[in-house]
């Protein structure tokens, strides 16, 4: 009994982690498809945390991180609604130049594993990430948006000196 509390508290710690992080992301979101991918992600962290106790935890600890799991959503969600009427008062960025760029695709080490193609937790069994490679493929596209700053409008803190 006294194992299966440490367990738990471990499980529990792991979570409690996750959540204090979400949470600070959702909270500070500014435009509601900020709030909407943050919570999305939330979700996705959550669920893959949990499954990842289930697949390699003692039944014990996968039958806690199931059950803790809808509890730390529950909580996310909560702060998610709270803030969906926050964000429609804030006034959405006016309009500037918006410029789009794709980063060529290039191999990396996989941060999953650290490049060795297998997974810490269970010996032998390849990586999720990059099916036993060591190395993943990442490509993404920069999305800037550029605007004409007012310092009689706008927060000078914000402002980039030219020095």
């Amino acid at each position: 009994m006294n194992n299966e509390k440490t367990i738990e508290e471990r499980i529990k710690n792991r979570f409690d982690s996750v959540l204090k992080t979400a949470l600070r992301v959702v909270g500070s979101c500014q435009t509601e498809s900020q709030l909407v991918n943050a919570y999305t992600w939330a979700v996705d962290v959550v669920l893959s945390l949990s499954d990842l106790v289930e697949r390699t935890e003692s039944p014990a600890a996968a039958r806690f991180a199931h059950t803790y799991k809808g509890y730390i959503i529950n909580q996310v969600r909560n702060l998610y609604k709270q803030r969906q009427g926050d964000v429609r008062a804030i006034p959405e960025i006016p309009a500037g130049k918006i410029t789009i760029r794709e980063v060529e695709p290039h191999i990396s080490v996989c941060r999953t594993c650290n490049g060795k193609g297998k997974t810490a937790h269970v010996s032998g069994r390849k990586c999720p990430s990059c099916h036993g490679s060591g190395r993943v493929k990442i490509s993404s596209t920069v999305k800037s948006l550029i605007q004409p700053y007012d310092p009689e409008k706008e927060d000078a803190r914000f402002a980039v000196g030219m020095d």
